[in-house]
C-alpha cells in the first residue's frame, strides 16, 4: 500500500510545492527513502531528487540509509544512479562506505557507456575524493586519458578537462 508520500509524490505538483510540503511533513522521509531504494518503481530517482532537495543539509535523516543506497545503487538506472550520489555527497561516510562510493564513482565514470551526466557526477565524486585524499590522483590520472573523455558531450568534457587541469594544480 502506498503512503501519503507517494500519493503526493504521483500528484505531479510543482517543486516548489512538494518541497514546502515535505518540509512541513519530515514523518514522510522514511517512507520517501523507501521508495528512493527501489531498484524497480518508476518514481524511485523522483523520489531521491525531491528528498535532497527539500532535506539538503539533514544528515540525521540520511545517515540511517547511506549503507542501503550504497549497495542498492550498481543495480539502479543512471539517471537514479546520478540523484543517489548527488544526496550522498557531503554525507558523513565512515571509511567503508568511502571506498564502497569512490569504488562506484570510478565504475561509474570508466564505463563510457554510461550517459555523460552519470559520468559528470560520479567525475565530481572523484575529485571530491581526491581533494580529501591526494595519494589517489595517480589513480584517477589513469582514468581521466582522452579515450574516457572522447564519448563526453563537450560541455561535460570541457568541465571535465578543467576540473582534471584543477586537481593537478592541487586546486579546488
Amino acid at each position: 500500500m502506498k503512503g501519503p508520500f507517494y500519493t503526493f509524490l504521483s500528484a505531479r505538483n510543482r517543486k516548489e510545492t512538494v518541497i514546502a510540503e515535505l518540509q512541513q511533513h519530515p514523518e514522510w522521509f522514511s517512507e520517501g527513502v523507501t521508495l528512493a531504494l527501489s531498484p524497480t518503481d518508476p518514481m524511485a530517482w523522483r523520489a531521491v531528487w525531491v528528498l535532497r532537495e527539500a532535506f539538503p543539509a539533514q544528515a540525521d535523516l540520511w545517515v540511517p540509509y547511506i549503507d542501503q543506497a550504497i549497495a542498492v545503487l550498481p543495480r539502479l538506472e543512471s539517471g537514479h544512479q546520478r540523484e543517489w550520489l548527488k544526496a550522498l555527497e557531503g554525507l558523513p561516510l565512515n571509511e567503508e562506505q568511502e571506498s564502497l562510493q569512490y569504488d562506484l564513482c570510478l565504475e561509474f565514470w570508466s564505463n563510457p557507456n554510461n550517459p555523460p551526466s552519470l559520468r559528470h557526477t560520479a567525475f565530481l565524486g572523484l575529485a571530491r575524493f581526491i581533494e580529501k585524499y591526494p595519494e589517489l590522483q595517480p589513480e584517477l590520472d589513469q582514468v581521466t586519458v582522452p579515450e574516457y573523455l572522447e564519448t563526453l558531450s563537450p560541455g561535460v568534457r570541457r568541465g571535465v578537462e578543467k576540473r582534471i587541469m584543477m586537481s593537478k594544480k592541487g586546486l579546488k
